[in-house]
């Protein structure tokens, strides 16, 4: 009987869950680059030559009791004051619960030619253990990041249309265990990318190619 009733129970549970996960892609479907480009943090320092961007705040899922932001990754930017020259890069951040770290090493992404690969630059990684009762298993964070260039980040922002549900996917590739598929909106790269150009004329007075 028991586990007549749990069927039910599980198949709600599981349907719960995809409508709230389809519901937060369609969310983030429906943002647009001027939403993204008023969320750009900039980060300067006078005794620094470098300034930089972040598109960290333009959209976050927060989940469970705490309200924690424990999947997500977005863009960050760089821009010499002297010279103009750019940097790009995709921070992400991982979570999981295992008995050990995957690692994640490589990314997978789409270009114009095909599937591509390249290694990820690992930044910080901690474990939140049990501290009392038997070891089991642990969160893993792990936060990494890779270079993207302008011009493919350019003809990312280009796909965007109100009415397009597609994104730039690529994969994060561990040593062990699962894989995880990650999508960058258009919307995102197109208003990360306005307010840079923006910034780097109207306060650095460099005038983007």
């Amino acid at each position: 009987m028991a586990a007549r009733a749990s069927l039910p129970l599980a198949l709600a549970i599981g349907l719960c869950a995809c409508a709230t996960q389809e519901g937060i892609r369609k969310k983030a479907f429906r943002l647009t680059p001027e939403h993204f480009q008023s969320r750009v943090d900039v980060r300067t320092d006078p005794r620094t030559t470098v300034v930089e961007f972040s598109s960290r705040r333009g959209f976050r899922v927060r989940r469970g009791v705490r309200q924690r932001v424990l999947e997500d990754h977005w863009l960050r930017g760089f821009i010499n004051k002297t010279t103009g020259r750019r940097g790009y890069q995709v921070y992400c951040l991982v979570s999981y619960t295992d008995t050990e770290w995957r690692d994640y090493r490589m990314v997978g992404y789409e270009t114009a030619k095909g599937q591509a690969s390249k290694e990820l630059t690992q930044l910080e990684r901690e474990a939140e253990c049990p501290k009392t009762g038997p070891r089991g298993p642990c969160r893993y964070i792990e936060r990494a990041a890779f270079v993207i260039d302008e011009m493919p980040l350019r003809s990312i922002a280009g796909r965007y249309s109100p009415e397009s549900e597609k994104a730039w996917t690529f994969q994060l590739i561990p040593k062990r265990g699962k894989k995880i598929r990650r999508a960058l909106l258009p919307a995102e790269a197109a208003g990360f990318l306005r307010f840079m150009d923006r910034y780097s004329k109207d306060v650095l007075g460099i005038v983007p190619r």
